[in-house]
């Protein structure tokens, strides 16, 4: 807060924060996706319960991780979809990167993090159905269903994340 009130130009330090921010996730995210398709990456719940699923990738703490990428999702989904980058490939490249964060999300293994990444994503539709009567631009609706078929999918792939599989271990033991 006070940087961003000691800033000269708020408009450009807001959109040099945004950038960091989507930078220093894409890196997270990127390292989390190596870890996973090397193999190295740690279970979630080794300590605790080694029949549960989940990666927590390079990181401490799946559950860490997860929040903390459920804490910045919403603003992430928002800058990666609404870009105003002039290269019409870089834009939708960047509409395709949306399904990244929550790819990760699902991979991680917590229900918290999972249905997260559905509650934004469905928050999300309404807010770009509220901006595309707003502002009368097609660019809303596609975003909107950008978000809809991501959160089908997540809601279809259900049975094989590890979040059902940990729900059904939890159940068995009850």
């Amino acid at each position: 807060r006070i940087l961003y009130e000691e800033a000269p130009d708020k408009e450009v330090y807001v959109s040099k924060l945004k950038r960091s921010l989507i930078a220093a996730f894409a890196l997270y995210i990127a390292l989390y996706l190596i870890s996973v398709a090397s193999g190295t990456a740690s279970m979630t719940y080794e300590y605790s319960d080694a029949l549960k699923q989940g990666y927590k990738g390079w990181m401490d703490s799946g559950q860490i991780f997860g929040h903390a990428l459920c804490i910045c999702l919403p603003f992430m989904i928002s800058i990666l979809l609404n870009t105003k980058l002039q290269n019409k490939y870089a834009r939708y490249l960047c509409k395709i990167c949306v399904a990244l964060p929550i790819l990760v999300l699902t991979m991680i293994g917590t229900k918290v993090s999972y249905y997260i990444a559905i509650i934004v994503l469905i928050v999300q539709v309404v807010l770009e159905l509220f901006f595309s009567i707003k502002e009368k631009k097609k660019s809303h609706l596609a975003n909107a269903l950008i978000c809809v078929i991501i959160a089908t999918i997540c809601v279809l792939a259900y049975p094989i994340t590890p979040v059902k599989q940990n729900t059904d271990i939890n159940n068995s033991v009850l």
